[in-house]
């Protein structure tokens, strides 16, 4: 097995850290050599407080009564 000094930036494997130029596998997130951050991972995006699935049930409860509400007590 080569070591990792051995190999060419273009094989399919690794990759180059940006910071300390050393050859790291491809997916890698921490850099093994300087530790640093090469890939940092996605943010989730959170949807609005009046958006989420415990406010939509929320609409949809008040929609269900106010139709109860205005036909079964209409005079």
């Amino acid at each position: 097995m080569k070591k990792m000094e051995s190999l060419s930036p273009n094989a399919r494997n690794v990759t180059v850290c940006p910071f300390c130029k050393e050859l790291i596998p491809k997916g890698a997130m921490v850099c093994s050599h300087c530790h640093s951050m090469v890939k940092i991972p996605p943010h989730k995006k959170k949807r609005p407080f009046v958006l989420n699935n415990f406010m939509l049930g929320v609409y949809a409860a008040t929609i269900f009564w106010l139709y109860i509400i205005f036909t079964f007590f209409r005079k």
